[in-house]
């Protein structure tokens, strides 16, 4: 059992800048880490570009497969961290580390399902799109084997990094997402461009890289549990705890919806970028690049999102209207004074982002108009971190699956068929068809959440026991 000394004391003081600066305290360390481990992504586009479109289009195909299939093994990671929090809220720190250990078998069964759709349905997936070449295809495969190899350790890291946010320790998602970033760079180095002996694997050598990085970084935040005197004391995944099925159940009910919730929303996007693969190559270069720039300014959402959810949850523990009223005023303000100005930052050198991918002309006029759709992103994104946070810090994920699914695949995918392939609009649009499609589900995702996250609200004293 855990020492009882283990006691936590809430840091609310009732004042909305003290809660900004709370909030702020979770959000910029994970921000950062997020942003250094998205950076990866534009990392490995960079350096791939520099070899040719050929390796470049292998890694975009590649992650329209491994992003998605990642996401669904870090949802139940994801939805730990608010459970966690409640816990901490709760006082209830002896049942913490049973939480963690009886996450750990759901998310491996996850795992084992994906491994082996990366290892055998991309070959079959790439084979039907016949305007790519055997090049291309050869290679994102191989690229992907080496992602396969990978995901065990993503997975375990999402678990302690998601339950060290839970106790409000953030630090370690930003040291260890610098640390990969500074790995990641020699590591594509050597394995692309075959030095040191090594034979020169081009994009596949990212892959290689990205499963060296993952090992490394799970590692390293398990030491840091291990000895950081914040969380030490809980010895996560030190010691066999009790297996517990109802702790099972009760995870996997509120982490698999989140699971299937990122499942539906990247899929959806990323099935788009597989849908790229019918213009030719540079379509796929001009996806990616915009692909690459809108997950590293989706990082601050994300940021106030996680923040905002293990606070909420942490309060709804704690008893108080109040607390959690405060802490989305915060969220509110900490969103719209970061998210807003990056998004236009980021249109108005539109035209240097690009230059850092690519100098070919056709490619820099085919990516361009694609950060308008961006701009649109950051400006709602805003008023979605925050309402996404409320719906998870309720633990509400079966809404967020839903709302999901409603909207990307019962709308945004058979419209952007009809957008980007057929002349239902006037004309067949293609890849701004595509996004066009995706833009106008993100707006009605965000409205859905603020409205639950209202409704939620309504029924505060129903629903804050209930859980």
């Amino acid at each position: 059992m855990i020492s009882p000394k283990i006691e936590y004391v809430s840091s609310y003081t009732g004042s909305l800048r003290n809660e900004i600066k709370e909030l702020s305290r979770i959000a910029i360390p994970i921000f950062i880490g997020q942003l250094s481990s998205s950076l990866l992504g534009v990392i490995d586009t960079v350096m791939s570009s520099s070899l040719g479109v050929t390796d470049l289009s292998a890694i975009s195909l590649g992650c329209t497969f491994w992003i998605p299939l990642s996401l669904i093994c870090i949802g139940i990671p994801l939805g730990l961290s608010p459970i966690i929090a409640h816990l901490l809220g709760k006082n209830n720190t002896a049942d913490i580390p049973k939480y963690v250990y009886n996450a750990m078998f759901p998310i491996l069964i996850i795992v084992f399902i994906s491994i082996l759709l990366l290892i055998f349905a991309p070959s079959v997936l790439l084979g039907l799109q016949t305007k790519l070449s055997a090049e291309v295809t050869h290679k994102a495969t191989n690229y992907l084997y080496f992602i396969a190899a990978a995901l065990p350790a993503m997975s375990m890291y999402h678990l302690l990094r998601n339950t060290s946010e839970g106790l409000m320790v953030a630090w370690p998602t930003m040291f260890i997402g610098l640390m990969s970033l500074v790995l990641n760079v020699p590591l594509n180095y050597v394995f692309m461009y075959g030095k040191f002996g090594l034979p020169a694997m081009g994009a596949v050598g990212c892959g290689v890289a990205t499963a060296i990085v993952s090992w490394i970084s799970l590692l390293v935040i398990f030491l840091y549990c291990k000895y950081n005197r914040e969380l030490k004391e809980y010895k996560l995944l030190q010691r066999r705890e009790q297996l517990d099925f109802k702790v099972i159940s009760y995870i996997f009910r509120i982490g698999f919806p989140v699971s299937i919730a990122l499942l539906i929303e990247n899929f959806t996007y990323h099935i788009f970028g597989y849908a790229t693969g019918f213009f030719g190559n540079t379509i796929v270069a001009a996806h990616q690049i915009a692909n690459v720039v809108t997950i590293l300014v989706a990082m601050l959402p994300v940021a106030v999102s996680t923040a905002e959810a293990v606070r909420i949850s942490n309060y709804l523990a704690i008893g108080s209207r109040t607390k959690a009223t405060i802490s989305i005023k915060g969220a509110l303000i900490i969103a719209h004074c970061s998210i807003i100005p990056v998004g236009l930052l980021v249109f108005f050198n539109r035209y240097e982002i690009i230059g850092v991918f690519t100098d070919n002309k056709e490619l820099i006029s085919l990516a361009s108009p694609l950060f308008t759709a961006i701009l649109i992103f950051q400006m709602q994104d805003a008023l979605f971190g925050t309402a996404l946070g409320i719906v998870r810090g309720f633990k509400d994920t079966k809404s967020m699956m839903i709302i999901n699914f409603v909207i990307l695949w019962c709308f945004g995918a058979p419209a952007g068929y009809f957008a980007g392939f057929t002349d239902f609009f006037g004309k067949p649009y293609g890849l701004y068809g595509l996004w066009g499609v995706l833009v106008v589900c993100y707006c009605c995702i965000t409205l859905a959440f603020c409205i639950r996250s209202l409704y939620l609200f309504s029924k505060y004293n129903q629903t804050i026991y209930r859980h």
